[in-house]
């Protein structure tokens, strides 16, 4: 009895406890930090056997840098940087993507700059809607009209435009022996 009338005591001190102080009750909102340098990857493979020892094999990998500092989900906290090279910083920029493509056809022996212009001539020339995702892929990465203006300079703008209007994208772009089209299909 002593024992009931103790807890029904104490319930009773920690009800009118409660009814005193406010019932909001908040704490700071918590985020997820990693490492320095860390990194997460998605790959999905289809895999097709051609025949029995021989399979026709399509990656498709994306990999994300996660964030290692609060900047990432406040940039105004670093008032002193400029707002555009931080965001550049963070992610697949139009300009970092051209500028590793070029360097990847000046490696193999191409006009990189040429060639990257070529591509973006005949994409804009040929609709790629219709392909799917690695038509949308080729879209969004080789028209420049379709994010914000990155001062990429007038070539690329006008590459882009020259196609739209049906010029002769061969013709334009002569230090470019192969187009975006002829490394993917033989039309005839």
């Amino acid at each position: 009895m002593i024992v009931a009338r103790s807890l029904s005591t104490l319930l009773l001190a920690a009800v009118l406890a409660a009814a005193q102080r406010p019932a909001v009750i908040s704490r700071k909102a918590r985020y997820l930090l990693f490492p320095p340098g860390s990194n997460m990857g998605i790959e999905v493979a289809l895999s097709i056997p051609v025949r029995k020892s021989v399979n026709v094999a399509m990656n498709i990998e994306a990999n994300y840098v996660l964030p290692d500092n609060v900047t990432y989900f406040f940039p105004e906290l670093v008032p002193s940087l400029d707002q555009g090279r931080l965001a550049e910083s963070f992610g697949i920029t139009r300009r970092r993507t051209y500028t590793t493509v070029i360097t990847m056809l000046n490696r193999i022996g191409f006009d990189g700059r040429s060639c990257l212009l070529r591509a973006i001539c005949e994409a804009s020339e040929t609709p790629l809607h219709h392909n799917g995702l690695f038509g949308d892929l080729l879209h969004v990465i080789f028209t420049p009209s379709t994010s914000n203006d990155e001062q990429l300079g007038p070539d690329f703008s006008t590459a882009e435009q020259k196609g739209v209007e049906g010029g002769d994208c061969k013709a334009l772009y002569p230090n470019c022996p192969k187009g975006l089209f002829d490394m993917f299909t033989a039309l005839g």
